[in-house]
């Protein structure tokens, strides 16, 4: 009798297991037709994400907090997976505000173990290679403690080969000190005579932030609507979209639909991009509008060498 239910017992994990691989091929198979589907319209070249709810969502499970947050790192991963899957090319995530610091130092450096353990868990696992993902932080880790830094110089380090796709982790961020930044380096310049005031342009002001791309979406969990200080000027002309659902739980099925609204905009979007391009042309002659590129070229060179 004792063997007769062992054996029933392992016959039925076999079942088990098969039937959970055929599940999972068919959600796969469902997956790449519904991305062919959607291939069918324009693809966001960058989304960004505020990945907001983490500390609800534990709230709701009645976990501790720092589960949620590691629920939210798995979200992630999975997200970025979709996202390369789908045709981005570059994925933004908004991973600690420079706000953020103050919140209880219990919490902070718990988020602190949990960054340098999972930039870890980032490098070993293939998503990075498979996709071809560099990876790019933005903001000020001078802020950050040195464990933390040291994780994030590994994974730049690991990946800075990768020229697929793109993920720009924003820590210990805001977009206000980024402008801010970007503005202390070109009054530098004038300083130095690098630059002239008639090179101080929207572009060359684009060009001295820490992230110089445009998402085409941004997509914000938890049911807030704002940004939190989050590309600001980045985001003028971006796609933006609220759910309600917390960052934990945001699928597959999210992304779907994000990006299916997006299309229906694109049109609108584009339209409001280009007549934006139109008003910012500058008057100056060509010569020295030519000039004027020479010296922010040089300049631009000069910071990024250093």
């Amino acid at each position: 009798e004792k063997m007769k239910t062992q054996e029933d017992q392992r016959l039925l994990s076999i079942l088990l297991k098969y039937l959970t691989n055929v599940y999972m091929m068919l959600v796969n198979l469902i997956q790449r037709m519904i991305i062919g589907i959607l291939k069918c319209g324009p693809i966001p070249r960058h989304v960004a994400f505020i990945m907001d709810g983490n500390r609800r969502y534990a709230k709701e499970k009645h976990l501790k907090i720092d589960l949620g947050h590691r629920a939210g790192f798995s979200a992630m991963i999975e997200t970025l997976r979709i996202c390369m899957k789908a045709g981005c090319q570059e994925v933004s995530v908004f991973a600690f505000s420079a706000d953020n610091f103050r919140r209880s130092k219990e919490e902070v450096d718990a988020l602190m173990q949990l960054f340098v353990e999972k930039c870890r868990v980032l490098l070993d696992s293939d998503i990075l290679k498979k996709y071809g993902v560099r990876v790019k932080f933005i903001g000020d880790l001078s802020l950050l403690p040195e464990d933390v830094q040291h994780s994030a110089a590994m994974v730049v380090e690991g990946s800075k080969d990768f020229n697929t796709g793109t993920l720009n982790v924003c820590l210990a961020y805001t977009s206000r000190n980024e402008m801010v930044g970007s503005m202390r380096t070109m009054a530098e310049g004038i300083e130095s005579g690098e630059l002239k005031q008639e090179d101080i342009t929207e572009q060359l002001f684009e060009e001295c932030l820490q992230l110089r791309s445009t998402p085409d979406l941004l997509i914000r969990t938890s049911g807030e609507i704002r940004l939190s200080d989050f590309l600001m000027w980045q985001g003028g002309y971006t796609c933006l979209i609220f759910l309600s659902v917390f960052w934990p739980d945001f699928s597959f099925w999210h992304i779907c639909y994000c990006i299916l609204r997006y299309q229906t905009l694109y049109s609108q979007l584009s339209d409001e991009r280009n007549q934006h391009r139109s008003m910012t042309k500058s008057d100056a002659t060509q010569k020295e509008i030519e000039l004027s590129r020479q010296r922010t070229e040089k300049f631009l060179k000069t910071r990024q060498d250093a």
